[in-house]
């Protein structure tokens, strides 16, 4: 992270603004959902200012959830700006924004913070439908994404997300490592079988589904063998209804 950051200190003009002797400043939205501010002081002089977005959820099921990531972000915030750390010249101003794992409010968030100039670099969205139109915007604002999440393999490409930075490994990872398994023990047949239920009326996909995509086409392309595959949703599943999985899943990958 302190690499990047210390990009982006040479290449954006307006870090170049003065600022006094408070080392981070951690700021609210004011449309979040309250949390306590924290004020990091630290004795140096004048500094640089670095501005961080971060776009997280404030309440969802998934693990990088803002009261969960928050510590971490400012530890390191408070590290690299030390008087021993890689930004000691800097100032670091966080600003945090709920997400709300929505493809509309995670963009529109973004969208603020870029047009009142609060962000140098993005920390976040990480939920898939989240990032995904605030990753494309980026590039045109010259403001990098920095993600936990995005682990879709629609994000690789680089073509249209050009700032996007994941730093956590992708699904298309899970499904090199499924896949060596199979070489390594002479697997042909291959049955999927996932949870699968649709979010809102608008079709979005699972994250077990987003998992096991690349997992598909990857037998597909490597082993030569397109998977049998089967959804359904295990939360509504009755014991029929597993049963009669479990035989499709015995008829049609079995040798």
């Amino acid at each position: 992270m302190s690499s990047v950051l210390s990009h982006l200190s040479t290449e954006s003009p307006s870090l170049s603004e003065n600022c006094s002797t408070t080392a981070i400043q951690m700021q609210e939205s004011t449309t979040a959902e309250p949390t306590s501010t924290i004020d990091i002081k630290q004795s140096k002089q004048p500094s640089q200012v670095l501005k961080i977005g971060v776009i997280l959820a404030y309440s969802h099921r998934f693990p990088w959830v803002i009261n969960k990531t928050r510590p971490a972000i400012e530890i390191a915030a408070e590290f690299v700006s030390s008087p021993a750390g890689p930004l000691s010249s800097f100032t670091i101003e966080i600003e945090y924004r709920d997400s709300r794992c929505s493809d509309t409010f995670g963009s529109l968030e973004g969208i603020d913070l870029y047009v009142k100039k609060l962000a140098h670099v993005f920390i976040g969205p990480s939920c898939d439908y989240s990032i995904a139109p605030l990753a494309r915007f980026s590039y045109y604002w010259g403001i990098p994404i920095l993600t936990a999440g995005a682990l879709v393999e629609a994000f690789a490409n680089k073509a249209e997300y050009k700032l996007l930075t994941r730093v956590q490994g992708s699904y298309t990872k899970s499904a090199e490592f499924f896949v060596s398994i199979a070489l390594e023990y002479g697997w042909s047949q291959v049955g999927i079988v996932y949870h699968e239920v649709k979010y809102d009326g608008r079709g979005s996909r699972s994250n077990c589904a987003f998992t096991i995509e690349p997992i598909f086409y990857s037998v597909e392309l490597i082993l030569k063998s397109k998977p049998w595959h089967v959804s359904f949703n295990e939360k509504e599943a009755t014991e029929e209804t597993i049963l009669s999985v479990m035989k499709q899943l015995a008829a049609n990958c079995r040798r």
